[in-house]
């Protein structure tokens, strides 16, 4: 009979562990041990968790594998032990072995409890069962939350909700569970606005940065949170457009982020957004299932309730630069209208919104259908070298009638000119329309709007 040593399997390791206070078992031995198998057998024991007392031996007997275990004989340890042969299924039967007949004639006895579990053919490895990774995974998750290292905790929790689906598809309910503790972590995550205003003029830096501390609320406890992501939004002119961008920052050891707003060659009021960047758990969470994607819309849903804003004023400094505007309107055929309705509309417009605004009523006004070198000459001749030059044309477009009322269309373009440089700064096109009784106030009302909006996209436009 050949006898030889193995480690049995993790799992029923843990079983002969879970029958530790069962009442002290007698020891089995190998007859004449030297001391280098009782070390091995000890360091079994220790890497099994096992208590002291057990040794597992595996013996080959009439072409069949038997494994020999130590324990008290009772009925409870044949169910325990058979329970564990049918999770490893391979195991065939457990029975008790006589008090009295020696298993092998090289192993020794001392006490009670012998028993045997029978293999269809003897194993070159045992294997072990399978165990589901998101188990230690939620494990560490829990511990980073203990260390303080919440949003670390976060992506452990979100890590094993993913690991739980790859181990069995089945385990949705396991899945959701942990997207739970994930949720429930970040629930407590707040983002708090430092107090400050921002304002600023055209081409020069804010005096501070857009800054917000990330806290952990616990029982009235708050917590500076370090390393958390934030996306700071904000408008900002790309190739003359007003462009939403956005820039991922993390907090420092005291919880806070600071957003350097680049100079801005703009004006006007806004504000700058911040949430919790969770774009690197959404890329994650792309491979759940179609039934689990609630939880990814939810994960979205509560960054955005953890938002804040921070409104800036940028003054134009084009506030303090003289502005001479002349501006002539057309009818249909091309006639001059001489009432002055978009140029009357430009200056109070600009001088309601603080701007040094003035008509320039010594401009030929058949000249500003010419080129802008010869409407800028128009200028020059007049004295004037420093300051802008504003100008523009419209035209009546159509005019209709319908059920006694008119309805006018006008269209028109607009340029603002550096007298110094003789530059172009800006230039723009629009169009209006206005219904009235009659045609003539249906064309004022229509020119007035439309420099009105030339108006109110030029206050934030002008540098």
């Amino acid at each position: 009979m050949k006898i030889v040593k193995c480690i049995w399997a993790v799992s029923l390791g843990l079983l002969l562990f879970t029958c530790a206070t069962s009442p002290k078992a007698p020891e089995l031995e190998q007859a004449n041990s030297p001391a280098t198998k009782l070390t091995e057998a000890e360091v079994l024991a220790e890497e099994l968790s096992l208590p002291t007392w057990t040794s597992q031996h595996l013996i080959e007997e009439g072409g069949k594998s038997y494994l020999i275990v130590t324990g008290p004989t009772s009925e409870a340890w044949s169910v325990l032990l058979k329970a564990a042969a049918s999770k490893l299924g391979q195991a065939q039967q457990a029975s008790a072995l006589s008090l009295s007949k020696p298993v092998a004639p090289d192993i020794e006895r001392k006490g009670q409890g012998w028993w045997k579990v029978e293999f269809p053919s003897a194993p070159v490895v045992v294997p072990t069962v399978p165990i589901d990774p998101s188990l230690k995974t939620e494990k560490e998750a829990a511990d980073q939350l203990v260390a303080g290292l919440v949003i670390t905790s976060v992506d452990s929790y979100l890590q094993a909700s993913l690991e739980t689906l790859r181990f069995a598809p089945g385990n949705k309910l396991r899945s959701t569970e942990l997207f739970g503790k994930a949720f429930a972590v970040l629930g407590n995550v707040n983002l708090k606005a430092l107090p400050a205003t921002y304002t600023t003029v055209t081409g020069q830096p804010f005096a501070q940065p857009f800054q917000v501390r990330v806290v952990y609320a616990v029982d009235g406890k708050e917590t500076p949170l370090g390393s958390a992501p934030l996306r700071f939004s904000s408008k900002l002119k790309k190739n003359g457009r007003m462009t939403l961008t956005g820039q991922t920052l993390l907090t420092g050891v005291d919880g806070v982020a600071a957003f350097a707003f680049p100079p801005p060659d703009f004006s006007g009021q806004d504000e700058v957004v911040v949430v919790l960047d969770v774009n690197s758990w959404l890329e994650k969470l792309v491979a759940l299932p179609s039934e689990l994607q609630d939880q990814v819309r939810r994960l979205e849903n509560l960054s955005a309730q953890k938002k804040v804003s921070m409104p800036y004023r940028i003054d134009s400094l084009s506030k303090g630069i003289p502005m001479s505007i002349a501006f002539a309107d057309f009818d249909e055929k091309g006639g001059l209208l001489r009432k002055g309705d978009s140029l009357n509309s430009l200056v109070s417009n600009f001088s309601k919104s603080g701007f040094e605004a003035s008509a320039n009523n010594n401009i030929n006004l058949a000249l500003l259908k010419k080129d802008d070198s010869t409407v800028l000459l128009a200028w020059l001749s007049q004295g004037k070298r420093t300051g802008r030059a504003i100008f523009g044309t419209s035209t009546v477009t159509e005019v209709l009638l319908a059920d006694k009322k008119y309805t006018v269309t006008v269209n028109g373009s607009l340029k603002v000119y550096d007298l110094g440089t003789r530059k172009l700064v800006y230039q723009q096109k629009g169009g209006k329309a206005a219904t009235a009784a009659d045609r003539t106030t249906a064309i004022s009302q229509a020119l007035q709007l439309m420099a009105a909006d030339f108006v109110n996209v030029l206050i934030d436009a002008l540098p």
